[in-house]
């Protein structure tokens, strides 16, 4: 561990040779710590000490892409919660929890995933079509192809299912030059929904803005998804993603604390 090669910016976790540098904005947070987990599901904590305008960092060293981590609050009542983080670009599965939440369950959770920024792209673009001559396709990446027999099995319903040759021969057919994907960030089913065994299908309840949905993914989320965008992309189709900022899957009745509303308050 170096605590003086880490810095503030770029918020989340940034993969170097050396190691990861990991940044976390907690600017009503008094002690935080670092997780890095095993493959065993053991772990190793770190006191984050380092701080800036708020930004608490620390660079560890050896760390490589693949790394399941998470930070570390405790409570008024001297309880743990372990939180996402924010800015995580991948997570280890997808995310469930039960209700009530509580400090033991918040270990259970979806751990953050450090990423390399490593992904070939082919020298691939986006097409950079005209409004004028846009023919947009709004599609959700399991209902694209999950019923679709003549999708290869294991795509089906996933982010590689986009590309199959299936579908990209039925794009062409219809003319369709740009794909708008409904959100593919990872996202949260509603308790009360998951109470009636249903589902948010459509995923208008994000958890991690900058995470791809791991149910849509047969191994690597990231990779899978990238894949899926440079092969439309080759394939003269733009691609533009449906967004939520305006609310998480923290909102709503019986608030919880998952992860960016325990970095904005003072409890948990």
């Amino acid at each position: 561990m170096s605590n003086k090669r880490s810095r503030p910016y770029p918020l989340g976790a940034e993969l170097e040779a050396s190691g990861c540098n990991f940044s976390i904005h907690a600017p009503h947070r008094k002690d935080i710590a670092l997780v890095l987990f095993d493959k065993n599901g053991e772990f190793k904590t770190y006191p984050i000490t380092e701080q800036y305008g708020g930004i608490r960092h620390i660079f560890i060293e050896d760390v490589v892409a693949g790394q399941e981590y998470g930070f570390v609050v405790t409570d008024e009542n001297n309880q743990q919660y372990l939180l996402s983080d924010p800015y995580a670009k991948a997570l280890s599965k997808p995310l469930h929890y039960d209700a009530p939440f509580s400090p033991e369950k918040s270990w259970s959770m979806a751990k953050s995933v450090v990423t390399a920024n490593n992904f070939d792209w082919q020298e691939s673009d986006y097409p950079r079509i005209p409004r004028s001559e846009m023919v947009l396709f709004e599609t959700h990446v399991k209902g694209a192809s999950k019923l679709n027999t003549k999708v290869p099995m294991q795509h089906r319903g996933k982010y590689l299912g986009l590309v199959s040759d299936e579908m990209i021969s039925f794009y062409k057919e219809q003319n369709i030059n740009c794909l708008q994907l409904l959100p593919v960030a990872a996202c949260m089913h509603e308790p009360h929904l998951l109470d009636m065994e249903k589902v948010n299908y459509w995923g208008y309840n994000p958890y991690v803005f900058m995470a791809p949905d791991p149910r849509y993914a047969e191994v690597d989320a990231v990779h899978e998804l990238k894949t899926a965008i440079r092969e439309l992309h080759k394939n003269d189709i733009e691609v533009i993603l449906d967004v939520v900022y305006n609310h998480t899957a923290e909102g709503g009745d019986g608030v919880q604390c998952l992860t960016l509303n325990c970095w904005t308050t003072t409890t948990t």
